[in-house]
């Protein structure tokens, strides 16, 4: 069954498909939180049905990539984009087999939960064992421009996982958004901010809010 939902914060209207995994408050976030400068190049890694090429869109990049290991959500993530009226390169590829010259940004909402009977069905967009941290900074090693920026999000409970991480890959954080449910005590998510080499030091910036996955419009 498909339906069409609008993406927050851009009403932008998006396809979505009950054998696919949908764009949730996880993408709407991380979507919100892009800033780049127009005229870049942008690679979205596990761009599923989309949505956060249609986000990065907005901020008039001069390149669009997105590359995922399912063909389904390809094929729905080209509807997407043409019912957007949006210009990308799409690619049925794994992130270690991918091999493109360096971007100005890197966008990702990578797979971070740990295997569940539950979650099979939906194995590539939501297992961690589908894309460890590992291989995300590697590709992030081979895929970035000296100067160039990363976005992604997060479990929260791996934050320190990923310092370690970008550390040893020689990134910088350079912000750190908590994202928190009301009705938990302890912040779920993080989106991240990264770059390349020495910078200034991390802003911890104002968190955003959600309550049972719907965005808190107060944020």
């Amino acid at each position: 069954m498909r339906q069409t939902d609008y993406l927050p914060f851009i009403k932008r209207p998006i396809i979505q498909d009950a054998h696919i995994y949908h764009a949730n408050s996880d993408t709407a976030l991380l979507g919100n939180s892009l800033d780049f400068k127009k005229g870049l190049s942008v690679l979205d890694i596990g761009t599923n049905t989309g949505a956060l090429l249609i986000y990065a869109s907005k901020l008039r990049p001069k390149d669009l990539v997105g590359i995922d290991v399912n063909e389904e959500a390809l094929k729905l993530a080209l509807e997407n984009l043409k019912l957007n009226g949006i210009a990308a390169k799409l690619l049925h590829s794994s992130l270690n087999d991918f091999k493109h010259e360096p971007f100005d940004v890197i966008v990702v909402n990578p797979p971070f939960l740990q295997s569940d009977a539950r979650r099979q069905r939906f194995k590539e967009a939501m297992d961690q064992t589908m894309l460890p941290l590992d291989d995300l900074f590697r590709g992030f090693k081979r895929l970035i421009k000296d100067n160039g920026t990363i976005y992604m999000i997060y479990a929260a409970e791996y934050l320190e996982d990923i310092m370690i991480k970008a550390h040893e890959a020689k990134f910088k954080i350079m912000s750190i958004r908590p994202v928190y449910d009301v009705n938990k005590n302890e912040a779920t998510r993080v989106i991240l901010k990264l770059k390349k080499g020495h910078h200034t030091k991390t802003k911890v910036l104002k968190p955003y809010l959600i309550k049972k996955g719907e965005i808190l419009a107060d944020i």
